[in-house]
């Protein structure tokens, strides 16, 4: 794999790895628990909304530092920051991902992960069919920390080939990964796109 393909399996990495440790779903509807930010970005009509808080709002830090504590060997407060980064590392580490959680994420990341299906095409003809549209979303709290990670990536991609196109939407910035179709990507709607706003950092396809 040339270095621009690691650099794209490492953020499916990321995602998958967000969407892995959301412990429920939730369907876009009324009577849920309040939904972090990124909702606000999601279409009404999408298929799924799903969210993971690793920054434990309300009072769920304090229930989950009191269930910890029944145990002695567990020292809640390293279990809630150092061994969380640290496991969030090694799973990069493992992906081969030109970044690490602690260093170049955490600065800027506010612990809210959202992920949103914005349609699921049906359409049995092999040779026409479409990848569901797909949206990742990270809250950020700082937006040039974040900033500066995006395009630090998108440079050493650059460097090694990889070719990014820009484009302007109601004042942000969306940047798209150029993509020859070919014989390994007969499907339509295989991308890679991202963009940044002062308060979420979003992927899609």
């Amino acid at each position: 794999l040339d270095r621009a393909r690691v650099l794209i399996i490492g953020a499916v990495v990321v995602l998958a790895a967000g969407v892995g440790v959301v412990l429920g779903s939730l369907l876009v509807a009324g009577g849920a628990a309040p939904l972090a930010r990124a909702a606000s970005y999601v279409p009404a009509d999408a298929v799924m909304y799903a969210e993971a808080r690793l920054d434990l709002p309300g009072s769920q830090r304090a229930n989950l530092t009191a269930l910890l504590e029944r145990f002695p060997a567990a020292d809640a407060d390293a279990f809630l920051t150092e061994a969380l980064a640290g496991t969030l590392d090694d799973a990069l580490a493992d992906s081969n991902a030109p970044f690490d959680y602690s260093t170049d994420v955490a600065p800027w990341f506010d612990g809210t992960f959202a992920f949103a299906m914005l349609d699921y095409p049906l359409n049995a003809d092999p040779e026409n069919m479409q990848l569901p549209s797909l949206v990742g979303m990270f809250g950020v709290r700082d937006a040039v920390a974040a900033g500066q990670l995006v395009d630090d990536l998108r440079d050493e991609a650059a460097g090694q080939g990889s070719s990014f196109s820009s484009s302007e939407h109601a004042g942000v910035t969306i940047w798209s990964l150029d993509i020859q179709p070919d014989e390994f990507t007969p499907m339509g709607n295989v991308g890679f796109a991202y963009a940044l706003v002062d308060d979420q950092l979003l992927f899609a396809n």
